[in-house]
């Protein structure tokens, strides 16, 4: 998703917008999902309040920092196209400018994913009991499944569900006018200014 933003391109850039709504599911759900079952797996599930406001206070802190960053890294730079000549409108690769936040992005991402890989211990949900496989074991949840078993049996399950898949339909469309909100905010702002008082104006 990151990577897409480079490109001048409007259906690369509409892929990664999918992307992104992808990676935003997954942010808000595999994370929490990993942190109960290891709070369970570890018996001290009393503590996962307490984990929970702590992730929360951390987020605020790093959301924080984060945005003094990123806009410290667009305005470092210009943005200027990747091959060509500066002044050429017709290339489709750029960097630069408000690209730069969009690639700290994606080291922050690769770090991450590192340390979660090599720091974390996976969760595989119901484990073998007795010498016998248990049935999650024969959904797809098992350590010698198929690394896309467990999304097979996940599409499976919400299409068969109604109230998952009206639960999933409901979390969409608010995901979706969350990001219509934040991509339109601005421009709505700015139309409404009145244009002899310009873009920095007190009043915007």
């Amino acid at each position: 998703s990151c990577m897409t933003k480079h490109y001048k391109n409007f259906h690369i850039l509409m892929l990664g917008r999918l992307l992104g709504g992808v990676a935003t599911s997954l942010l808000f759900s595999v994370f929490d999902s990993w942190l109960i079952r290891a709070h369970a797996d570890a018996g001290v599930k009393s503590y996962l309040s307490k984990s929970f406001s702590a992730a929360a206070y951390g987020n605020s802190l790093v959301a924080i920092g984060a945005g003094l960053v990123a806009n410290k890294a667009a305005s470092s730079n210009d943005l200027l196209p990747f091959f060509g000549d500066k002044d050429s409108e017709d290339s489709l690769f750029y960097m630069g400018g408000y690209l730069n936040p969009f690639d700290i992005a994606l080291l922050a991402l690769i770090l991450c994913g590192f340390m979660a890989a090599t720091m974390w211990e996976e969760n595989y949900g119901e484990s073998k009991a007795d010498g016998k496989e248990s049935a999650d074991d024969d959904d797809g949840h098992g350590k010698d499944q198929l690394w896309y078993s467990a999304l097979k049996t996940a599409y499976t399950t919400t299409v068969r569900s109604r109230d998952i898949f009206l639960c999933g339909a409901v979390s969409s469309f608010f995901e979706g006018s969350m990001y219509i909100f934040v991509f339109m905010w601005t421009p709505a702002l700015k139309n409404l200014t009145p244009k002899e008082e310009g873009e920095d104006s007190v009043s915007l």
